[in-house]
Order: structure tokens, then C-alpha cells, then sequence
């Protein structure tokens, strides 16, 4: 997915200070330890975290892109309706989840899940957590009933 006009600058700008901000906690880091052990320890947990933080970095700005190219919002106008709770946050939140499944799967959805679930107030999350589990239990269902029939007429 291209980013297009200044959004694409922020989003580097963003990716750059969060990667400048590891690059010194990892050189405060190797600089405190001890041991050769611990500093080869530091070096690998240090590389995960790097991975991890530019896997997420790469997902949030997908998603930012994909919620505005999409539905017309951002991550950062998500967050006001996400923090009231209530029905239209709820729905919102689903149909957020809806419109990055079918645009990626789970590599845009998992980043969004991420960044916007504990947005939602206590209660919010405890409805959506029952819904998703209901839509889970539901698709289970189907499948299990669609194996039965093909072999039944096998």
C-alpha cells in the first residue's frame, strides 16, 4: 500500500524518532552491562524489540492508511469516539475490524486491535469481546455443520 502526500512524510518522521528512541535505549543498555553473556543476552532481546517495534510501526501506518483511504478516518480521529464507549464506538470499532479484514486480513487487523482496543472503556470491550467470540462460535458452528453434510452425502 502507497501513502500519499504529507502523511507519508509524518509517518517517516514518526517511524524515525521511534527508531532513534530504541537505537539509544539499546546503546544505554549494552553500555550498562557487565558480562559478555549479558551484553550478547542484551544484544539478542534488544534485535527482537527492534523487529517488533518496526513490524508495529509498519502496521499502524498501514492501518492509518487503509481507515482513511477506506472510511475516511485515522487512528488519531478514531481515538475520541473509541475513549466515550457506548454503541456507536462499538460499532465503529467493528466496522473498523470488518474493513481491514477484507483489505489485508490479520496483518492490518492485529496492529488495529492493538492500538485501539484499550481505547474502548471497560465496558465496551467486555460487549465487543462477546461479539467477536459469538461471530468465532457462529463461523465454528457453520464449519462443523458443512463437514457433517459433505460427508453424509459422500
Amino acid at each position: 500500500m502507497e501513502y500519499q502526500g504529507n502523511g507519508d512524510k509524518c509517518a517517516r518522521r514518526r517511524a524515525g524518532r521511534r527508531h532513534h528512541k530504541l537505537e539509544r535505549e539499546i546503546a544505554d543498555a549494552l553500555a550498562h552491562s557487565s558480562t559478555d553473556d549479558e551484553m550478547e543476552r542484551l544484544r539478542c532481546e534488544l534485535t527482537i524489540r527492534r523487529v517488533i517495534e518496526e513490524k508495529v510501526m509498519f502496521g499502524v501506518d498501514a492501518v492509518d492508511a487503509e481507515l482513511s483511504q477506506s472510511l475516511g478516518v485515522t487512528l488519531t480521529g478514531l481515538a475520541p469516539i473509541l475513549k466515550r464507549g457506548g454503541d456507536e464506538a462499538e460499532k465503529k470499532f467493528m466496522e473498523c475490524c470488518w474493513c481491514l479484514w477484507r483489505a489485508n486480513g490479520s496483518e492490518l487487523l492485529e496492529p488495529f486491535i492493538e492500538a485501539a482496543f484499550n481505547t474502548l472503556p471497560k465496558k465496551s470491550r467486555a460487549v465487543l469481546f462477546e461479539r467477536m467470540l459469538t461471530i468465532v462460535y457462529v463461523a465454528q458452528d457453520s464449519a462443523v455443520k458443512n463437514s457433517t453434510d459433505v460427508r453424509s452425502r459422500g
